[in-house]
């Protein structure tokens, strides 16, 4: 479960990385 959690918030950091 954690682990999911993590993975949802670097896939967020990510995103929000590749924004201008």
């Amino acid at each position: 479960m954690m682990m999911i959690i993590m993975k949802i918030i670097q896939v967020k950091i990510s995103i929000l990385r590749s924004l201008p």
